[in-house]
């Protein structure tokens, strides 16, 4: 069975023409209508017939049709990538995630990656979990992180890590370093992430526990969240992998809750499933994959 042979029998099931297949190919049709013939023949069952002027899958055709687009698409994904070495590994990267995984988690693998890849130009969207798989899906983007449950089926989810939200407040403070109760929460002021994913999972987590947070105020920085509670303005909920510098400095400390459940955000990578990607996004996925070497779920 060759290549060819496979190539020619996806381009005649998806015109259902052996005339309009033979011009897409830039071949004669008795070319066309032998390579069908001998397919046919090496596989023992009819694959094509006619009805009309069309030209229909038989079930034997509908399975190997099955199996050539994934062979076929294969075999491009592979000459993707030698193209991209013969041209150096030059191409373009684009990238979408939250605010506080740009910030925190994408740092050290663009590092990684741009050490083996100096020539891929990279770009990065900022973005919540829909507007990420929405990216995804426009083809916008190449590859997206997102921090909310999702399911696509036009999308693989690969889980990566977990990330405790943390109380973080002055060491200063009155109830810094100790737990604190519900009530004792509900009295305290508030400096909340803005608009966000991440704001409402920590707004929705105050509201089962029945607790309308008392805001001293809203920032869109994590950054300045943290130097805000340093300064004393207030404590906050944070991603703790956001803070363990401070933490470990002392310049800010972790304050218990007792009566909150513990508050857990999974991190997880999103991509289109079988896309015939190039080298650039192959080379990224197998930087996070070494860097979280967990199984795909999709």
């Amino acid at each position: 069975m060759e290549l060819y042979n496979l190539r020619t029998f996806a381009t005649v099931a998806k015109r259902q023409s052996m005339s309009a297949a033979a011009k897409e190919l830039h071949l004669s049709q008795p070319a066309v209508t032998r390579q069908m013939q001998g397919l046919e023949k090496t596989i023992g069952l009819p694959l094509l017939e006619r009805q009309g002027r069309i030209t229909l899958l038989t079930p034997a055709g509908k399975a190997l049709l099955h199996h050539a687009n994934i062979i076929l698409q294969a075999v491009d994904n592979c000459l993707n990538q030698l193209e991209d070495l013969r041209l150096g590994r030059k191409g373009q990267l684009a990238i979408g995630a939250g605010l506080t995984t740009i910030s925190f988690t994408l740092p050290s693998l663009i590092q990684t990656y741009k050490r083996q890849l100096p020539d891929i130009e990279l770009s990065i969207t900022s973005g919540n979990t829909q507007e990420i798989l929405q990216l995804i899906l426009d083809r916008q983007i190449d590859i997206g992180f997102i921090t909310s449950p999702i399911r696509h089926p036009n999308c693989v989810v690969r889980p990566l890590f977990s990330d405790a939200i943390v109380l973080i407040s002055n060491a200063e403070q009155k109830f810094a370093g100790i737990s604190i109760s519900l009530a004792e929460l509900a009295e305290l002021p508030l400096i909340l992430y803005g608009p966000s994913g991440f704001h409402d999972f920590v707004e929705k987590a105050l509201l089962e526990v029945e607790i309308t947070p008392r805001v001293a105020m809203e920032l869109d920085s994590i950054e300045g969240i943290k130097r805000m509670v340093v300064a004393g303005v207030g404590s906050a909920f944070v991603p703790k992998s956001a803070v363990l510098e401070e933490l470990a400095e002392k310049r800010l400390v972790e304050t218990p809750v007792r009566g909150l459940p513990n508050l857990v955000r999974q991190t997880s990578l999103l991509y289109l499933r079988q896309e015939s990607s190039n080298f650039a996004t192959e080379a990224f996925l197998e930087v996070v994959k070494r860097h979280w070497p967990e199984n795909e779920r999709d």
